[in-house]
């Protein structure tokens, strides 16, 4: 059986668990929109995944190219810029100059995952699987710079920046393996894949715990 099917189930199924129990903690106690909108990116990760292992079971190829699942991975990044962009970056950033070397040094981020398409588009992958991961790229280039941004943030009242530096750590984390990802899929590489899927499937598990972890101290 194709190793990497499993892997992708792997971080389908680990993102649903996310995912789920994300929605039974906002149930059970009032969540902040922000932790919200987390929650709802591990969703749409667990249905793109749902979709590509779906697909290598039937054809037993990679799914590679455009694909519906695409725009659950669009909507993935979209989710986590629009939660720090509209629910968090107003908390931080007051706009003074006194932070704008964390302004600056956030560029790294977005630098890099534009760097990231540079390989896929050199590459001999069809058009349609460069445009597909380059909107993709875009938008990861906005939400890995407020991840940045928030990690290295000075912290304001109540902790809010420093409780989920850990949440933005992982983000990051997340980003750069989902672009190394793409540019091992374009490029054959099978045990990078394999190693890629591996440690994806880990930081999905995590993301939702972490973040929950560091809102609860929010109110406490």
């Amino acid at each position: 059986m194709n190793y990497y099917l499993i892997v992708n189930a792997a971080i389908c199924v680990l993102s649903m668990v996310g995912f789920v129990y994300g929605l039974c903690t906002s149930l059970k106690k009032k969540k902040p929109l922000y932790y919200i909108m987390i929650v709802a990116s591990v969703g749409t990760t667990a249905f793109t995944r749902l979709l590509e292992v779906l697909y290598m079971w039937i054809t037993n190829e990679y799914f590679n190219g455009f694909h519906i699942g695409i725009l659950g991975a669009f909507a993935t990044f979209l989710f986590i810029f629009t939660a720090n962009y509209g629910a968090m970056d107003t908390i931080g950033d007051d706009g003074s100059a006194r932070l704008k070397k964390y302004r600056l040094i956030a560029l790294a981020a977005p630098a890099v995952a534009a760097g990231s398409f540079v390989p896929v588009a050199m590459s001999d992958a069809g058009l349609s699987t460069k445009i597909s991961f380059g909107v993709i790229c875009l938008v990861m280039m906005a939400s890995s710079y407020f991840n940045l941004k928030h990690l290295i943030l000075p912290d304001v009242d109540y902790g809010i920046i420093k409780c989920i530096r850990g949440y933005n750590l992982l983000m990051l984390v997340y980003s750069l393996l989902f672009s190394a990802e793409q540019i091992a899929l374009v490029y054959d590489q099978d045990i990078l894949l394999y190693v890629l899927g591996s440690m994806l499937a880990v930081v999905s598990a995590l993301i939702v715990p972490v973040l929950k972890k560091g809102a609860a101290k929010w109110t406490v």
